[in-house]
């Protein structure tokens, strides 16, 4: 800020210019009165001037000193502006960041639920396939059940009757063995409890029993396995004459385990 302008000492020149004046009254004749009266003119003119020019200098000052104060609160308003702004970037480069790492989150995470998707559906094949495994497996052992079955019920026959039959094949060359039938409730009659089996079927359920027994391994189908495992057990019972079948009623157990299978299938 500049200093403030000396305003003319008014007084001093009020007296000066009366002085001249009155000299100039007493000098009434001659020049030197009208020279004494255009000094005293010229400086009341330019003390006005003074004044004038002070006041002026003076509104300019104020004038001068309020924009410096405007200008003042405009460039502390501009730098928390600037201040805010950098903190409105800041915080966008913050989202922009947080907003890339997220995006290169999903895509990992869309990447990893392929793979898993891809994992699923190859292993819902696999599972299709072994189930379909297995039921041809259960449809085999089932044929091989229904099989024996059949074979049981065309040979009963009375007691005498079984005997007769067998005594008849010895004498032809031919092996037979009499099995004691399980009791299913539907054709065996009151005294019926024993059948006439070649024991060359006896040989072939007991290796159909095996190999089913051997196919159930690789697919965990463990009641399948102990299933298959005691029909073959009670084949061979049957074929070195070991103790009757009856107190080991594989085939009630065989179809107590498949009876929940046919039951979800039907």
């Amino acid at each position: 800020m500049t200093e403030p302008a000396v305003a003319p000492d008014t007084p001093d020149v009020a007296e000066t210019v009366s002085f001249l004046r009155r000299f100039a009254e007493l000098m009434a004749n001659g020049h030197n009165g009208v020279y004494l009266r255009r000094a005293a003119d010229l400086l009341e003119t330019l003390t006005v001037r003074v004044v004038s020019a002070s006041d002026e200098e003076g509104l300019w000052r104020y004038k001068y000193e309020t924009l410096t104060q405007h200008t003042e609160a405009l460039q502390a308003q501009c730098e928390a502006l600037k201040n805010d702004i950098e903190g409105h970037l800041e915080i966008a480069s913050s989202l922009l960041a947080e907003r890339d790492t997220l995006g290169g989150t999903l895509q990992a995470r869309e990447a990893e639920l392929a793979v898993l998707r891809e994992a699923l559906n190859r292993e819902r094949d696999e599972r299709t396939a072994e189930s379909a495994a297995h039921e041809e497996a259960l449809n085999g052992l089932r044929s091989a059940f229904d099989r024996i079955n059949a074979l049981r019920n065309q040979a009963i026959m009375p007691q005498a009757g079984a005997e007769a039959a067998v005594a008849a094949r010895a004498g032809a060359g031919a092996e037979a063995f009499a099995l004691p039938v399980l009791p299913n409730g539907q054709q065996a009659a009151g005294g019926e409890t024993s059948a006439v089996v070649p024991i060359t079927t006896l040989r072939q359920a007991r290796a159909q029993f095996e190999y089913l027994a051997r196919d159930f391994i690789p697919l965990g189908d463990i009641a399948s396995q102990v299933m298959c495992e005691l029909g073959a057990y009670t084949m061979h019972m049957a074929l070195i004459g070991g103790r009757p079948s009856d107190h080991l009623p594989v085939g009630e157990v065989a179809r107590s385990i498949l009876a929940p299978v046919s039951l979800n299938r039907s």
